[in-house]
């Protein structure tokens, strides 16, 4: 409790630990609802129990993987469909408009992650077949900006 209420407030306010409390109890009812998803009680707080599939982070991290796999086995098609649809679960920075130091550091890691995994992703060329149709020579980024070069 004592760290989210840190993370929360640089001056916490009397009523921090109820107001914690409070949004804990609608965070369980707003998920009392999702299939497989739950606020776990631990020892000393809460762990946010939800199956990966339901994770954008991991469904990005899994689809990118796949594009890799399948770029190396020659199936340039399918790579760049994969590669597509990873980059699409994109919709601006991770986290956006969420200040608290623990987030912040995480919404770092994983802004690094994709554009790390953008890179690492789009460094082997594709035939011109298995090529987009998009009007430049760049993966479009979430928010439709062109962002790396994906052919040489």
């Amino acid at each position: 409790m004592d760290f989210l209420v840190d993370e929360l407030w640089q001056d916490p306010p009397a009523s921090a630990r109820h107001q914690v409390h409070n949004a804990i109890r609608d965070l369980r009812a707003a998920l009392a609802g999702s299939a497989g998803a739950g606020l776990i009680t631990v020892d000393v707080g809460y762990r946010l129990d939800v199956p990966a599939g339901a994770v954008d982070a991991h469904r990005f991290t899994d689809g990118v993987r796949a594009a890799r796999a399948a770029r190396r086995e020659g199936r340039d098609a399918e790579a760049m469909r994969l590669l597509q649809a990873a980059v699409d679960l994109w919709r601006g920075d991770a986290f956006d408009g969420i200040d608290c130091p623990s987030v912040t550091a995480a919404a770092a890691g994983l802004d690094e992650q994709r554009l790390s995994a953008d890179s690492s992703a789009t460094r082997e060329p594709v035939s011109p077949a298995a090529r987009p149709s998009w009007p430049c020579s760049t993966v479009p980024s979430a928010t439709g900006s062109p962002v790396l070069p994906v052919w040489s």
